[in-house]
């Protein structure tokens, strides 16, 4: 289910097959997501073209077929963990894959990822008497120098995160306070409405999800709502449902990059709106 009004329109669609499971925000032009098939138990991993939406590749992932999962992406990298055990979600393990075109590069299964990136690469390796950090090189695993340490090291800043526009998670009382408050109120009663409301304000848009609440003894809980508004007038621009009956309310629902309002529908489809 999904509604589409007047002035924005859609940039392209995407609909691999599968669960979405995870999306990470375009670095160096390449949306790169993830893809999670619930029933055969395979994970698999996409690239896109930001602008177009075009399939670059679209590959299942490298060793155990459901037990691993995006990390990071940094440069021409992607960066996949495993895990130290399939009942414990403690990640463990290093795969490294071109973000161009989906080629493996390497992995290491007794490595943990600390610090990605495509010009350099801090992983951790466990041993007797403590944790060592191995300087290694990205593209072919080869360590260049090591050192041993005893707390992890502050998270580098990510460049591409500047030109990325990710919502604010507003309680109730703060959806009240807040100055675009009053679109919130005139999409969805406010009694109606479960857990916090996501909103970004865009120069002339304020976007918005928000859960509400469906009647006593409907299948599925909620609603998970999506709706993007004129900033000066409060017209409704773009609306979507990306959640007809969820069973859970459902967060991190978008963000803003490129000028386009990115976001999954239905745990199905990407989407990515033009905002203008």
């Amino acid at each position: 289910m999904s509604l589409f009004t007047r002035n924005l329109r859609v940039r392209w669609l995407y609909t691999p097959g599968a669960t979405i499971w995870r999306v990470h925000p375009a670095v160096r032009g390449r949306i790169l997501g993830e893809e999670r098939d619930l029933e055969r138990k395979q994970v698999s991993f996409f690239a896109l073209d930001m602008a177009t939406g075009s399939e670059l590749w679209h590959k299942p992932g490298v060793g155990d077929p459901w037990w691993v999962g995006m990390n990071r992406v940094a440069g021409d990298l992607l960066f996949l963990h495993g895990f130290a055990t399939p009942d414990m979600p403690v990640e463990r393990g290093v795969t490294v894959v071109a973000a161009a075109t989906g080629e493996f590069l390497w992995s290491r299964a007794e490595w943990s990822i600390e610090r990605p990136g495509d010009g350099s690469l801090t992983v951790r390796e466990e041993r007797r008497g403590g944790s060592v950090l191995l300087a290694v090189d990205p593209y072919t695993g080869s360590v260049l120098n090591e050192h041993a340490v005893h707390e992890r090291p502050p998270e580098p800043l990510e460049d591409y995160l500047a030109d990325v526009g990710f919502p604010a998670v507003l309680s109730g009382a703060e959806v009240q306070e807040h100055q675009s408050g009053r679109f919130i109120a005139h999409q969805w009663p406010v009694e109606r409405l479960a857990g916090p409301v996501e909103l970004l304000e865009h120069p002339a848009l304020v976007v918005i999800a928000a859960n509400e609440r469906r009647r006593e003894g409907v299948e599925g809980g909620f609603v998970h709502h999506l709706c993007v508004v004129k900033r000066g007038t409060g017209r409704v621009v773009y609306r979507d449902i990306l959640a007809a009956s969820a069973t859970g309310l459902g967060m991190d629902a978008f963000f803003v990059q490129d000028n386009a309002l990115v976001y999954v529908r239905e745990r199905r489809t990407l989407c990515a709106v033009s905002l203008g």
